[in-house]
């Protein structure tokens, strides 16, 4: 049987690629805070399986995967402090 939390964490990155908040809340609303937790946990998984074979495929090493995501995430602040 497939992992319900991964399905609905897939649907919500699906949300995100058409910019649908409200999609992504109405995928989490009925789920209780530990459900809501177990999503999110699949949503990283998916995000380090996305980024790691996306680098592999560009010739990164996994711990050069994980710079580009460190940077990322500091670029991100950056842009928060910024606005």
């Amino acid at each position: 049987m497939a992992d319900p939390y991964f399905r609905i964490a897939d649907a919500a990155i699906a949300c995100a690629f058409q910019d649908d908040g409200e999609g992504i809340a109405a995928l989490l609303e009925p789920l209780t805070p530990v459900e809501v937790k177990k999503v999110v946990g699949r949503l990283a998984v998916r995000t380090a399986e996305a980024m790691t074979e996306w680098g592999e495929q560009a010739g990164l090493t996994r711990e050069q995967c994980c710079g580009v995501w460190q940077a990322a995430l500091l670029r991100g602040q950056l842009l928060d402090e910024q606005a």
